[in-house]
């Protein structure tokens, strides 16, 4: 693999979904992660 590609892999490992901490409603969560990431 060109390691120029490489470099731009990111880990995903870090963060979990936490189920207690989730919404009840999956459209909920969704809806949660979609506008923290058009924030981001």
């Amino acid at each position: 693999m060109d390691s120029r590609i490489a470099d731009l892999r990111k880990s995903y490992e870090r963060d979990a979904l936490d189920e207690d901490a989730a919404a009840a409603l999956p459209l909920t969560q969704f809806e949660t992660w979609l506008q923290q990431a058009l924030a981001a």
